[in-house]
């Protein structure tokens, strides 16, 4: 017995002093190099002397070990002794510049041999001054690059070895410090093995910021890694990747609105970086065709996606919402019969085998559809799938509506939920943010799920006020009001509390025409607290404007609410012409959908424990973001005619034109005319993505109480002095 729990406590001591270095780290024990010998490694030799450690421990001690280095990178590269060191060594080498250059101009006249001698004893004293700082300089240097190099090559070991329980975080950080010094040779050289070590179907969460680096301008090592990581993962999901891909050879054949993209890219990018990356998005998709296992598929994919296109990208002229009409013959569309494609718009678990054999595939589309209405005539088609059932998909490519920042948000939502699913009180209370696929197959044109049984909140509330409340006042008699305040610049806090009075809400009977049994009535009445609270926290940390009620869909059985179009974030909203005052969308008619507590009770604490997991998790929010602040597909910003044709679908221009800017307001709203003919420099984009990150740090700031905070918000949600001011 003895002998046996020797061997336990042996098998764990590599575990236990990964563990003991974490703590001395968080406590500042020790000297981080230090810490570093006499524990990270101390246990890694441990763990290689020891051949019967399970894999999950030594993934354990990896990742712990990871942790550490990636801690003291960062603080390396966020400190300002660093920062010091480096503007004082950069002042130095300019002085001694100038001693030199003084020097040389009294070469050769005696006259002024004391000032020579004088400068260059300075000179001297200067030069050893710069030397001090220079090494001390480049003593952070190295210790930064050698703690980067070990977190990325253990963050892949720990991958590598099994699931860790922290594969998403996990692959996000490595995404992002390898991004973050993607042309430095020294490090990829050490890192390209370790990377391509990883399995690949843990890579499939980033393969859109992966794919979106490709490019065949570049021929760096960074380069030539990220491309064979690409071909390793598409090789074996090509399922997962194909989309990306082929939105990539189609990324500057949009014309026009491709010319107004590029003034407002992430990245300093020339008409040529788009040429670049279609070539070797082309290259790669080349290569998969000829590789033996997946050839087939890449057919197959080739043929749906072109079809997808060709059916997302054919204009329509004008056609009423919810009336059929037949798909034309001339469609490819019509003939994907019986293929071998899983249905892009249908969840697919990674299969780490890569064969994904029992999948539901593409039988057949019905060859009529209906549109969702708006300007843009979004088409609504039906796919049969091979197990039967019918499925809806939305194919958009009218209108200059960038979908790639739907999907990322929508990426963003799905970390969000992967984070409160990690938690026992939001996992206990079944919070989450109910998320829908989107593939852009080019610029502005793409396919998008569609959630089934929901309906819009604006088409239920119009119909729900005049049939429960006859009497009130009209919509249109209310807009009429506050616009006609706006017009004489009268009060329209006093005009929107008089519509307030006259204009009840309804929202409580949306449960009870879905339900009449009384359980059920109230499972679907928690539900739609919780989204709500969960959608309005999330919202509010990633600035997610544009939120009028034809953008919330309420689910039918459920009772949960589903926020779509998703292009307005990091509260560009205040940009608007009218602009947004509210972190989220709490009317009147939102609260009464509560019940008789309102905003207490189930909403107040589903919103805080909400928050309470974003605070927690922050880093890892801010690693994703900072990832998406160096991908060159990424707008930070919108342009100003996008975001009036914007709050035009949905509010009278009148109202707009009429409406005095707010002091977010930029003044280019009215005189947007040339903008796109003038590129945003890079400096400027790259404030535009700093402020937007600053912004969502902001938010997540664990200086006040998250009761105190989320009270905040409620306050500023449900002001009548904001809600008077936008009226939506």
């Amino acid at each position: 017995k003895a002998t046996k729990d020797s061997q336990v406590i042996r098998h764990k001591l590599p575990f236990l002093w990964s563990q003991l270095g974490e703590w001395s780290a968080q406590a500042a024990l020790e000297k981080p190099v230090d810490i570093r010998k006499n524990y990270f490694e101390r246990a890694l030799e441990m763990l290689k002397s020891e051949g019967k450690t399970s894999s999950v421990e030594r993934a354990n001690v990896s990742h712990r070990f990871a942790t550490f280095c990636e801690q003291q990178y960062l603080a390396h590269v966020r400190s300002p002794d660093v920062a010091h060191l480096r503007n004082t060594s950069d002042d130095l080498q300019a002085e001694v510049a100038q001693l030199e250059a003084e020097m040389r101009s009294l070469i050769g006249n005696n006259q002024y041999q004391y000032e020579f001698k004088k400068y260059d004893r300075q000179l001297k004293k200067t030069k050893d001054e710069l030397s001090q700082y220079r090494a001390k300089y480049q003593a952070h240097v190295q210790a930064s690059a050698h703690f980067l190099q070990i977190a990325i090559e253990e963050f892949a070991r720990s991958l590598a070895m099994t699931t860790t329980g922290h594969e998403v975080d996990t692959v996000i950080r490595v995404c992002s410090l390898w991004f973050s010094n993607f042309r430095d040779l020294p490090l990829n050289q050490a890192i390209a093995v370790p990377l391509l070590h990883i399995p690949s179907h843990k890579l499939i969460f980033m393969s859109h910021q992966l794919s979106s680096r490709l490019s065949t301008q570049d021929s760096h090592l960074g380069q030539k890694t990220l491309q064979k990581v690409l071909r390793k993962l598409s090789s074996q999901h090509i399922f997962h990747t194909f989309y990306q891909l082929f939105a990539l050879t189609h990324g500057g054949r949009d014309g026009g609105p491709m010319k107004a993209r590029r003034s407002l890219r992430n990245v300093a990018e020339e008409p040529e970086g788009d040429e670049h990356r279609v070539e070797a998005a082309q290259n790669l998709i080349q290569i998969l065709r000829s590789e033996p296992n997946t050839q087939t598929r890449v057919r197959d994919l080739e043929m749906v996606c072109s079809a997808y296109l060709e059916w997302a990208k054919h204009r329509l002229e004008k056609s009423k919402p919810g009336a059929e009409s037949p798909i034309p013959s001339e469609m490819k569309i019509r003939s994907l019969i019986n293929v071998q494609v899983p249905i892009a718009t249908e969840h697919l678990d990674p299969d780490p085998t890569g064969k994904y054999e029992h999948i539901v595939t593409i039988q057949s589309y019905i060859t009529s559809f209906t549109t969702a209405g708006g300007i843009n005539l979004p088409k609504i088609t039906r796919c049969v799938g091979s197990d039967g059932t019918v499925r809806k998909q939305l194919f958009k490519g009218q209108g200059d509506d960038d979908m790639r920042q739907d999907a990322v948000m929508e990426q963003v939502f799905e970390l969000v939920n992967y984070l409160l699913a990690g938690d026992r009180e939001t996992r206990k209370r079944r919070l989450c943010v109910r998320t829908y696929k989107v593939l852009p197959l080019a610029p502005q044109a793409g396919i998008i799920e569609f959630v089934p049984d929901t309906t819009p909140l604006k088409s239920w509330l119009d119909r729900a006020h005049p049939n429960y409340r006859p009497n009130d006042m009209s919509e249109g008699e209310a807009a009429k009001r506050l616009h006609s305040a706006r017009e004489r610049r009268a009060d329209v806090v006093d005009a929107y509390l008089t519509i307030c009075a006259r204009l009840k809400p309804v929202m409580r009977h949306f449960f009870t025409e879905a339900s009449k049994l009384p359980m059920a009535w109230f499972g679907m009445r928690l539900n739609y607290a919780r989204s709500v609270a969960t959608t309005s926290i999330v919202g509010h940390m990633i600035g997610l404007g544009d939120r009028h009620t034809s953008n919330i869909l309420l689910q039918e059985q459920t009772g949960e609410v589903v926020h779509i179009d998703l292009g307005i974030a990091f509260d560009q909203g205040r940009q608007l012409g009218i602009p947004e005052l509210v972190p989220f969308r709490l009317t009147r008619d939102m609260v009464d959908g509560l019940g008789t507590s309102g905003v207490e009770g189930v909403f107040r604490r589903c919103s805080e424990e909400t928050l309470r997991v974003l605070r927690e998790d922050s880093n890892v929010i801010m690693t994703v973001l900072g990832v998406f602040k160096t991908d060159p597909l990424y707008s930070w910003t919108v342009h100003p005619l996008k975001l009036r044709r914007k709050q035009q679908e949905t509010v009278p221009a009148a109202t707009i034109r009429s409406t005095r800017p707010g002091p977010d307001t930029h003044s280019t709203m009215d005189t947007a005319g040339g903008m796109e003919d003038q590129p945003m420099e890079a400096d400027t984009v790259e404030k535009l993505a700093e402020r937007a990150l600053a912004s969502v740090a902001r938010k997540l700031d664990k200086s006040l109480s998250v009761s105190h905070d989320v009270q905040e918000l409620i306050s500023q949600a449900t002001d009548p002095n904001n809600l008077g001011k936008i009226y939506f």
